[in-house]
């Protein structure tokens, strides 16, 4: 069964991923060659910058900016400039990208749920690369789901500090998905559950915050239709046993606590404070329907 991932107008190209989305283009384009025997030239491949989501910019080693792109991405080799003018060769890059990888990959095996370590690790692949980058994407991918949480802590008990760099982190990576692997992607779900619980913590917990101010309203609403969009993803998918069931649970609960507040009145504020907590994940998942 094929599924089209994203809405497809009469008449649109129907394109496909050889490799996982977040592969960027450096590494990418020659496993292309040499598995599937052919240059490709879509809209990405032939993108600089890889459609804005910078997966593949390096910070240049003469001004330190997050600037250096391959002149030509679709030529294999091409030197790599910045707007400083400083130029490098592509053999150096693809050396530097492989080692932080090479890292990733044993701190994934080896050391999956050391946070320090992941914490360390992330300071030094972006030293060297984009924020964006797709390093730092792949970093996203094991540290969000234990970053700020653990089964003897809810979110309160971490620094705030942390929290707001992990809400960083998961706007970075979905801001990166949303182009790279759009619509009913389960990477994609779960990098937008982690902004919405991140962010509903980040919002309720803040002291400026009470409803009545601003457009609490609509943020709320937001919150609802995007685990509305986490649970269509996943029920369009499958599910499986394990953290997505938590998350797929979670969603549930997060919808029926923010319709609960919505129906609170503004005028008894003695009403909200019950709304301040609870919105870790294990404190969501325990929940009962």
């Amino acid at each position: 069964t094929c599924i089209a991932t994203v809405d497809i107008e009469a008449g649109t190209e129907i394109i496909t991923s050889y490799h996982i989305p977040t592969v960027c283009s450096l590494l990418r384009r020659p496993r292309l060659k040499e598995g599937w025997y052919f240059d490709c030239i879509c809209d990405r491949c032939k993108s600089r910058d890889e459609l804005g989501t910078n997966v593949n910019t390096v910070r240049c080693r003469r001004c330190g900016q997050a600037n250096l792109r391959p002149e030509d991405p679709t030529v294999l080799g091409s030197d790599w400039t910045c707007a400083c003018g400083n130029r490098e060769k592509e053999i150096d890059v693809d050396k530097t990208v492989r080692s932080l990888l090479d890292e990733i990959s044993v701190q994934a095996k080896e050391r999956r749920y050391d946070i320090p370590g992941w914490l360390d690790t992330l300071d030094r692949v972006e030293f060297k690369v984009h924020p964006n980058h797709a390093a730092v994407i792949e970093i996203c991918k094991w540290l969000l789901p234990v970053l700020c949480r653990s089964p003897e802590t809810t979110t309160e008990d971490f620094d705030r500090g942390q929290v707001d760099r992990k809400m960083n982190l998961a706007v970075r990576q979905l801001n990166v998905l949303n182009t790279v692997d759009p619509g009913i992607s389960k990477s994609r779900a779960k990098a937008l559950y982690e902004v919405v619980e991140t962010g509903i913590f980040l919002t309720v917990t803040n002291t400026d915050w009470s409803p009545g101010t601003g457009d609490w309203k609509m943020k709320v609403e937001e919150w609802i239709d995007n685990c509305e969009e986490v649970i269509r993803i996943f029920q369009r998918l499958g599910v499986n046993q394990g953290f997505e069931m938590v998350l797929l649970k979670a969603s549930h609960n997060i919808i029926r606590r923010c319709r609960s507040m919505l129906s609170l009145s503004e005028k008894r504020r003695e009403e909200w404070e019950s709304y301040r907590t609870g919105w870790s994940l294990l404190q969501l998942w325990r929940l009962e329907q």
